[in-house]
């Protein structure tokens, strides 16, 4: 699907506790496009996990792949949908599971970033700005997210 504007602005550096990247999505569950806060994160990489379309998946695949790359202790990332809404949960290298609450500021930045920069061609924006606060992502992320 088409996204809704024709530019966005990716402002996900609030990491603080109560922030969209850290609490469940209640007001958006949308996951047609990546919202510039992040707050409904966790819905849009359920939906390209589950999608039936090709090009969704891939870019789940591309932006799991990315983000281990980042994060090499997290194995998966698993999107789950609940009764209270969808949860970003994550499994260690040991197979425990997690939340993201036990991201680092760091490491959820960097996951809204390739989340951002590997979602399909469909829902990307015109535009994007992306304001790297010398976060060190991109020498980390180098090309790795060409297909």
């Amino acid at each position: 699907m088409a996204a809704e504007t024709d530019s966005t602005s990716i402002t996900s550096h609030d990491t603080s506790r109560r922030s969209p990247l850290r609490t469940r999505p209640f007001a958006d569950t949308s996951g047609d496009y990546l919202r510039s806060d992040g707050s409904n994160l966790p819905v849009f990489l359920l939906g390209l996990q589950e999608s039936s379309d090709e090009g969704s998946r891939a870019a789940w695949r591309l932006i799991e792949a990315t983000f281990r790359r980042v994060a090499p202790f997290i194995a998966k990332l698993t999107p789950i949908e609940d009764r209270q809404g969808t949860k970003l949960e994550w499994v260690d290298d040991q197979g425990a599971l997690f939340g993201p609450a036990h991201l680092s500021d760091g490491t959820l930045r960097a996951l809204a970033l390739v989340a951002a920069l590997g979602q399909p061609g469909s829902s990307l924006p015109l535009v994007s700005c992306i304001e790297n606060r010398n976060s060190g992502c991109t020498r980390c992320l180098g090309g790795s997210l060409r297909p």
